[in-house]
């Protein structure tokens, strides 16, 4: 008996360069525009895959903001404060120090809210990366090992995106997408390794139809009543006498 034969897996094509690819895509060469409104539109999404654009150009961004709020806040929103300390051998002794001013605490208060939305969506975009280089996202949580965790992490965010990595894609799609399966119904299919989706079960019978041929052509085993056992103690049914049950018989002549 023959086999339908299957062709080799096919990676679903890349898009050109220059155009922009379906959202559950990654975008090799985005730009900046592009990058960042990827970023707030895939703001929880987890699966797929992100470039080294779409994540390099964010960390631009944030970059950027961190610098050009520090700066303001560190020229206007600090002024020096005298405050006055008490020693019981000089006495009193003025001195000053920075604070905040009323500006100041605005900026920093706006500083921390956009941390807090970019958290999601910057671990989100880290999940990814990682999905483009065929790791799991689970590695972003390297960062949290102590002085190597951050380094581990920029190494892998360095790294070039891995064609193998569509397997993360929405759906399980990537590989397994690009298979052609065989039609409903045909003959099983032996193992065909790794990397290929199992024979599709022909359809099942309704009630009363026979069943379908088993394996190699072959009739599926029937099923059989297995005897009943009494359990333990039960009353045992009177048995028969021998020569038959004479109220069955009929009369002596």
């Amino acid at each position: 008996m023959t086999y339908p034969t299957m062709p080799p897996a096919q990676m679903p094509p890349m898009p050109p360069q220059g155009g922009e690819p379906p959202l559950d895509q990654p975008w090799y060469g985005i730009g900046f525009g592009g990058a960042i409104k990827r970023f707030f539109k895939k703001y929880a999404t987890f699966s797929g895959r992100a470039s080294r654009g779409e994540y390099w150009w964010w960390v631009l961004l944030q970059a950027i903001i961190g610098v050009v709020l520090g700066i303001l806040i560190g020229v206007a929103g600090t002024k020096s404060v005298t405050s006055y300390d008490y020693d019981y051998a000089s006495g009193f002794s003025a001195g000053t120090h920075a604070g905040f001013t009323g500006f100041g605490i605005f900026l920093y208060v706006i500083l921390m809210i956009w941390e807090l939305v970019c958290l999601v969506p910057g671990l989100a975009l880290v999940w990814r990366r990682f999905h483009d280089t065929n790791h799991s996202g689970g590695f972003a949580f390297l960062a949290l090992i102590p002085f190597v965790g951050g380094i581990i992490v920029l190494i892998f965010m360095l790294l070039g995106p891995d064609p193998a990595g569509a397997r993360f894609d929405a759906g399980n799609q990537g590989y397994m997408s690009a298979m052609p399966l065989p039609p409903q119904g045909a003959a099983p299919m032996p193992n065909a390794g790794y990397g290929y989706p199992p024979a599709q079960p022909g359809p099942v019978p309704g009630y009363g139809q026979p069943a379908q041929p088993g394996p190699y052509g072959q009739q599926p085993p029937t099923y059989q009543q297995p005897p009943v056992q009494p359990y333990p103690g039960a009353p045992q049914p009177p048995q028969t006498p021998q020569g038959g049950n004479p109220y069955t018989q009929p009369p002596q002549a």
